[in-house]
């Protein structure tokens, strides 16, 4: 119940463990996945369905609100502590202060088959085992109800967990309790124990693993293995898959990829962790031996924190941003290795899963034209590729290079999803000699079928078929290789060529007889007979396909069509077929790209059609006519009637083997007239029970040859001249082309240097005129700047000078101002009395204007007027 709720939500279970022991009936108990990871699994029986196990999951009742932390500190303890601490002591510090309250404290503790279980701590003796991180997931058992059982007793209680398992235990105690301090790691994520175990199962009797071993100094990358005498063996970061894994985020559980708990507001009343810039921003102090993080969230946090003063060598504040290299976000990185490590393990050991993952190496590579849009093609490396995964090996489709004559295509694009994983489709190489980097990659190397034979294929995909490539200490087979024909044609020094590295190969075998016989006669090859690929998956196998594309065909009844190369007969011939069977027909064209087409489309057709759409319209089909080789086969293994239309064109060996093989040899039509002859076929079924019969027996047989091919002991293979004289070749080519690309940067510096000689010629010596007028002017301003030296006392000396002639000038000024305002006033007064005297006197205007002109007032009037005008 509890993981359909998380389901319906598209939550993931972190393993917490409250819904099992929030059970009041004991129906949750926890088991592991394939992985190693604990779910909870209930017994249907037991359970009573109070839903009390999704009323305290963490996950479903998460707490959106966001909440700032109160305050961040780095600290640090003495030496002695923090070399036996992850980083600077804080989770002892912490526990010294509740060992102090006569408390207890719980935490994570490796046992003897490495996995980690929750303990109780009573006193600093006990708490040696808790101390330090570990890598892995714990089990959190019945930890929680011991909690509570200290808690009602009224003990102070230090719990210690992933910010995951704080929740589970917040949620499973319903309440805050006065005496409980929670305490969250900054968490990276977890791999299961279960790894660890098998990433260390060829080293013997391994009793813990310490990840944080001070005597390499304060890292997480290495990791010491303790074996039951005490003995400690190193493993670097390279020396450990398990650290591989884990460090990039590929073997975490799950729920790590996006953990709500690991952001604000966190889960306890403190987070701690390691302060990894601290270097950044605080060089002063010493991290020889660690220095701890300290995030309080809460006041109840806080009022701990005070508590720990007494116990630490440093306790500072910070700010928060100095904690970047910690995870304090719900979102990590999932990274593409992480599908290939899930495909692979536990198929494959641990160790084998994260190099296969990290290396991109595969058991087996699959060499053909798998992504050519051509129907049959792409069904015969889908059927190739999904009989090799079944077998349990992993595959990887090889592409052939950029500079054939036919381009590769990034993807299987007739599908309309694409049936290959990201992970198991192999980079496409520009040229042959990116080719070899597959040696690294494969150990066996399966050469596909669908005429790649044929001396025009051959050419087209650059010859790669040949696999000259595959050095001579790694395996090649070829599965159901094939002419296409029974003659071969083409240029006899591409025979010699093929028949000289097909005579390489480990197993060989192909569809058609005729195959058989060419390649002993002409190339000196022994092959064996064996099925189609399309023949190796069952019907079954294919309906999903056929699901997923039977949106497009009609419900109606009708006749299928699928011819490659149409002529005026054949559709005449078609034609009066349909007619005389009563029902419509439906037509899908050629996939291939049009030139590659031997002749185009005319008449009624449905175009640009996906695969599964194709095969839908097979399996959806009263009744099917073609002129395909896998129209053919897809027609048989849907128990459709059919008839097969001869096509020289295209090959005409493979239809008569692949008929005769069923008795079905009647349906063949040798030209376009026998179509209306053989109408009657079309509404016969052919025998079920036959085919179903000669299928199974072919099918066991191929897959029997395939098996043996592939687990035959490959022994000490040798290189042969040809890899020897073809890798230093290649290597001579490599270091060719890296001095030609440096002869073309010579020549192409050679060239502009020849065309800008003159300028620089021009520029060179208008530089030195710059730099011989820069002299001069050094020159000067080395004379004035020791001229200015000897005179500075005396520029002193003036500048003061100066400075009190303008003080003086300033009050003067001042001082003028004022009496200039004091005469005007006089003035004014004056110039009344004058007025009142010209009134009296009585005088002429003559004598009046002499008077004035000679004035003195007049005169002094007129000489202020002039001062107070700057004259």
């Amino acid at each position: 119940m509890i993981l359909e709720a998380l389901s319906e939500k598209g939550l993931e279970c972190t393993g917490c463990s409250a819904c099992m022991n929030s059970c009041p009936v004991h129906a949750i108990t926890n088991k592991k996945d394939n992985y190693g990871f604990l779910y909870p699994s209930i017994d249907q029986s037991a359970c009573v369905k109070c839903n009390k196990c999704v009323d305290v999951c963490p996950v479903l009742n998460f707490e959106t609100k966001r909440e700032e932390p109160i305050s961040c500190y780095m600290l640090k303890m003495a030496d002695d502590i923090c070399a036996v601490s992850s980083s600077g002591g804080a989770f002892t510090a912490l526990s010294k202060a509740i060992f102090e309250a006569d408390g207890v404290v719980f935490g994570a503790a490796m046992e003897s088959d490495l996995s980690v279980h929750h303990r109780i701590a009573h006193n600093e003796a006990e708490l040696a085992s808790l101390r330090k991180s570990k890598y892995v997931q714990g089990d959190m058992g019945t930890t929680v109800q011991k909690v509570r059982q200290h808690l009602e007793n009224e003990d102070a209680v230090l719990f210690v967990g992933c910010p995951c398992q704080v929740a589970g235990l917040k949620r499973y105690l319903g309440h805050l309790y006065e005496k409980l301090w929670t305490v969250d790691v900054i968490c990276h994520g977890v791999p299961s124990a279960q790894m660890l175990r098998e990433s260390l199962a060829e080293m013997p009797d391994v009793s813990s693993v310490d990840f944080r071993d001070k005597d390499y100094g304060w890292e997480c990358l290495g990791m010491t293995v303790i074996r039951n005498d005490g003995s400690r063996h190193r493993l670097s970061y390279n020396e450990s898959r398990y650290e591989q894994g884990f460090h990039p985020n590929i073997t975490l559980r799950e729920s790590c990829y996006d953990c709500k708990f690991c952001e604000f507001p966190r889960q306890g009343d403190i987070s701690i962790g390691d302060f990894w810039n601290v270097e950044k921003y605080y060089p002063e102090v010493d991290k020889k031996n660690g220095v701890s993080s300290v995030v309080v969230n809460t006041l109840h946090g806080e009022m701990l924190i005070e508590k720990v003063h007494k116990y630490v060598k440093l306790l500072k504040e910070i700010p928060l941003k100095c904690l970047e290299g910690n995870r304090l976000q719900a979102k990590i990185s999932k990274p593409k290795e992480r599908e290939a490590f899930l495909r692979l393990y536990p198929q494959k050991t641990f160790n084998e899963a994260v190099l296969y993952a990290q290396q991109n190496i595969h058991d087996i590579g699959i060499v053909g034209n798998w992504s050519y849009p051509n129907y049959g093609t792409a069904l015969t490396y889908y059927a190739l590729y999904h009989t090799l995964c079944n077998m349990g090996y992993t595959v990887t489709m090889l592409s052939w290079p950029e500079d054939s004559p036919w381009k590769p295509y990034e993807k299987a694009n007739l599908f309309k999803k694409n049936p290959y994983p990201t992970w198991d489709i192999a980079e496409i190489p520009e040229c042959r000699l990116d080719l070899y980097q597959y040696n690294n990659r494969c150990k066996t190397f399966v050469l596909g079928s669908d005429q790649l034979l044929n001396n025009n294929l051959y050419n087209a995909f650059g010859r790669f078929i040949q696999m000259d490539w595959v050095k001579g200490n790694r395996k090649k087979i070829a599965y159901g290789a094939s002419f296409g024909t029974d003659y071969i044609w083409g240029d006899d020094a591409d025979r010699a060529e093929m028949a000289y590295f097909f005579q390489k190969f480990d197993a060989f075998s192909v569809r058609e007889t005729s195959g058989r016989e060419l390649l002993d006669k002409y190339y000196g090859v022994k092959a064996q007979v064996v099925i189609d690929p399309v023949f190796l998956l069952s019907r079954c196998e294919y309906d999903r396909l056929v699901s997923n594309g039977k949106e497009r065909v009609p419900k109606e009844q009708f006749v299928f069509a699928y011819i490659l190369d149409q002529t005026d007969e054949k559709l005449d011939q078609l034609q009066k077929c349909i007619e005389w069977i009563g029902i419509p027909m439906r037509s899908v064209s050629d996939a291939a790209p049009n030139e590659h087409q031997i002749s185009a489309y005319h008449g009624f057709t449905e175009y640009n059609v996906y695969l599964e759409e194709w095969m839908a319209y097979i399996q959806c089909s009263e009744a099917v006519i073609t002129d395909s080789f896998h129209g053919t086969c897809m027609a048989i293994l849907a128990g459709k009637p059919f008839l097969a239309i001869s096509n020289d064109s295209r090959g005409i060996a493979r239809f008569r083997t692949l008929l005769q093989l069923f008795n079905l040899e009647d349906r063949l039509c040798e030209n376009a007239n026998e179509i209306s002859k053989k109408r009657n076929l079309l509404k016969q079924c052919p025998d079920q029970k036959v085919i179903a019969q000669c299928l199974s027996r072919e099918r066991n047989r191929s897959i029997e040859w395939l098996k043996d091919a592939l687990t035959h002991p490959l022994g000490y293979k040798k290189f042969s001249t040809y890899d020897i004289l073809g890798d230093k070749c290649e290597t001579a080519l490599a270091h060719s082309n890296e001095g030609l690309s440096r002869v073309n940067d010579l020549e192409r510096l050679q060239r502009e240097g020849v065309t800008t000689e003159t300028k620089q010629w021009e520029q060179l010596e208008d530089h030195r005129l710059r730099l011989d007028g820069a002299d001069d002017r050094l020159n000067g301003l080395e004379k004035l700047q020791r001229e200015s030296v000897t005179t500075e006392s005396k520029q002193w000396k003036q500048l003061e000078d100066h400075r009190l002639r303008l003080d003086g000038i300033v009050a003067e000024n001042d001082s003028l101002k004022m009496n200039i305002n004091q005469m005007l006033k006089t003035i004014e007064n004056l110039e009344q009395q004058n007025e009142d005297l010209k009134e009296q006197i009585g005088k002429s205007e003559e004598q009046m204007k002499e008077l004035e002109h000679w004035s003195i007032l007049h005169r002094i009037r007129h000489f202020i007027k002039d001062k107070r005008k700057g004259k």
